[in-house]
């Protein structure tokens, strides 16, 4: 594994352990494109000992679509109970769910708002 990939993964998994912020990546370590940054995630993960549960999925301000995963280790299922937050993590992120009755989409689907729905 690459050093920079190393490195900003092992700040980000301390300062999730520890609640402390992670100070500014310099530019010699922070990820140069979406592939190390993909890398980073893995390897946070693999830190964590997490695996993925589900995808958070957005569009960039180009349109790109961007999907992270949501991991095992930071699910809380209705009714949470939260019995301390760290300092650094003082917010609460709601994500919506849907489970799909299918693979989506199937190869070779075109998809349509109606498959979407389906």
């Amino acid at each position: 594994m690459d050093d920079r990939v190393r490195i900003v993964a092992a700040r980000l998994e301390e300062a999730r352990r520890t609640g402390k912020k992670v100070p500014r990546l310099t530019d010699d370590v922070r990820p140069r494109d979406e592939r190390e940054a993909a890398l980073v995630r893995d390897a946070v993960m693999r830190l964590r000992k997490s695996r993925h549960v589900g995808w958070k999925v957005t569009l960039s301000p180009a349109g790109e679509v961007i999907a992270s995963p949501i991991l095992s280790d930071g699910l809380l299922t209705s009714p949470a109970r939260i019995s301390r937050l760290q300092p650094a993590s003082l917010g609460i992120e709601t994500e919506l769910a849907f489970r799909m009755k299918r693979p989506f989409p199937v190869a070779g689907e075109t998809i349509t708002a109606q498959s979407t729905l389906d």
